[in-house]
C-alpha cells in the first residue's frame, strides 16, 4: 500500500514533542523519512511511497516535499495535527517509531553526513562537485541492496515473527528494538 510521502511526513511531523523543544527542520524531515523508506524496502521489501529521492548537495530529497516545507528554511517545522495512524499497518508504524527513536534524536547536519557516507547517495551523485546540482534518482533497488547488506551484517533477515513482551507496563515490540540495534551498530561502523 502507497501511503505517499506526505502521510509519512505529517506522522513524523505530528510526533514533535514540543516541551522538550524538538526540532524538525526541512532538511531534518527529508532525512529521517529516507530512512524509514531505506529501512521499509530493507526489512520488509516494501516502499511507504513511489516518489524518487535526488541526490541533491545535502543529501536524499524528495523534490515535492522540499518545495512543500521550504518556506520554513532552516526553522522548524510547525507540529502537525495528529495523523490518522490507521493508514499504516503494523509494520510500517514498527519502522516509523524505530526511525523515530534511532534517528530523531540527531539534528538535521548530522543525519546529513550520515547520507553522504552512504553508497546509494554517493553512487548516485557519481562525479558531481560537493556543492554542485544533482538532480540523479537515487534508485530503490541501490538503496535497498545497500540496507540488506547492514541488515544481513547482523543477522535480522532471520526475524521470523513479530513476537511481544510486557515491558514497564506496555507492549513493546521486540522486532522494534532489533530494528534500532542496526542504527547503533551501523553508525558505530561509520565513526560519526
Amino acid at each position: 500500500q502507497d501511503n505517499g510521502v506526505v502521510n509519512v511526513a505529517k506522522y513524523f511531523l505530528s510526533k514533535i514533542d514540543t516541551e522538550a523543544e524538538e526540532v524538525i527542520t526541512p532538511l531534518k524531515l527529508q532525512k529521517i523519512i529516507y530512512y524509514a523508506q531505506a529501512w521499509l524496502l530493507a526489512l520488509k521489501n516494501r516502499t511507504f511511497f513511489e516518489e524518487d529521492f535526488q541526490a541533491w548537495v545535502h543529501g536524499p530529497v524528495i523534490p515535492s516535499l522540499y518545495y512543500q516545507y521550504k518556506k520554513h528554511g532552516y526553522s522548524s517545522i510547525p507540529k502537525a495535527e495528529a495523523v490518522d495512524s490507521s493508514v499504516f499497518d503494523e509494520d510500517q508504524l514498527n519502522i516509523l517509531e524505530m526511525v523515530r527513536y534511532a534517528y530523531g534524536r540527531y539534528d538535521a547536519k548530522y543525519l546529513e553526513e550520515l547520507t553522504h557516507q552512504e553508497s546509494p547517495w554517493k553512487d548516485a551523485r557519481g562525479e558531481c562537485k560537493s556543492d554542485e546540482i544533482c538532480t540523479r534518482i537515487i534508485s530503490k533497488d541501490s538503496i535497498k541492496s545497500y540496507f540488506d547488506e547492514i541488515t544481513l551484517l547482523i543477522g535480522l533477515k532471520e526475524i521470523k515473527n513479530v513476537q511481544k513482551i510486557e515491558y514497564i507496563n506496555k507492549n513493546i515490540n521486540i522486532e522494534f528494538f532489533k530494528y534500532v540495534t542496526i542504527y547503533f551498530i551501523y553508525t558505530n561502523t561509520l565513526n560519526i
